[in-house]
């Protein structure tokens, strides 16, 4: 698990309904909800619908944190 990942996945699902994106147009996988099979069905969702839609697939995953008496972090998207 990686908390400070969903957090910021949390963070910017909240920040996109602010900006006028319906929630209902919200799709959201955290942790192991975000498997190759749920990702798959997510996208063949997406093949069926004829309305035309614009994707953000936004990811937040492994990244580095250095503790020393000056943290450090780095993310690899």
């Amino acid at each position: 698990q990686l908390p400070a990942a969903e957090k910021d996945a949390v963070h910017f699902a909240r920040s996109i309904k602010n900006w006028g994106v319906k929630e209902s147009d919200i799709y959201i996988l955290l942790n192991s909800e975000a498997s190759k099979e749920r990702i798959d069905d997510f996208f063949s969702y997406l093949n069926k619908e004829e309305k035309l839609r614009k994707l953000i697939f936004y990811f937040t995953g492994h990244g580095y944190r250095k503790s020393s008496p000056h943290p450090s972090s780095s993310l690899l998207c």
